[in-house]
């Protein structure tokens, strides 16, 4: 997203493991107008909202970019995830869905996979025509492969 902007510029981003929430605060920062990340351990999450709270400050001019730090774990009340998402945006137009959803290095165990695609299946923006086209949204995972 970096070398790359556009990809975040005014897009609703979602961040499934965030972790330390480092990528969901470079979407911020590169001017998404909304990011939320999320984590299933609640331990990791303190300590996320920490740093989000640490690295994004009021000179980020907020009123462009909404960041939310709720606990997701993949494939539970999603439903309930997206209703609580969608009323809490600021001038986003209530959208449900998301443009861009990241994971990065996220998938440790080979049962996380099915969970981690049922998720981004039910939260990705879908193509206006139901096709598949390229005018829905978009899913951005990245592995590191840790072999010897």
């Amino acid at each position: 997203a970096g070398s790359n902007p556009s990809l975040v510029q005014n897009k609703r981003v979602l961040e499934l493991g965030a972790g330390l929430g480092l990528c969901g605060i470079v979407a911020h920062k590169l001017g998404a107008s909304e990011v939320c990340l999320t984590d299933g351990d609640a331990n990791v999450l303190k300590n996320m909202r920490y740093n989000v709270k640490t690295n994004i400050t009021t000179d980020d001019n907020d009123e462009c970019s909404t960041v939310t730090c709720p606990q997701l774990i993949w494939d539970h009340n999603i439903e309930e995830f997206l209703d609580s998402q969608q009323q809490k945006q600021k001038g986003t137009g209530g959208r449900r869905y998301y443009d861009l959803i990241m994971a990065a290095d996220v998938a440790y165990m080979s049962k996380s996979i099915e969970p981690l695609l049922k998720t981004v299946h039910k939260c990705l923006e879908p193509s206006s025509d139901g096709s598949g086209n390229d005018d829905g949204g978009v899913f951005l995972y990245v592995y590191k492969s840790y072999t010897q």
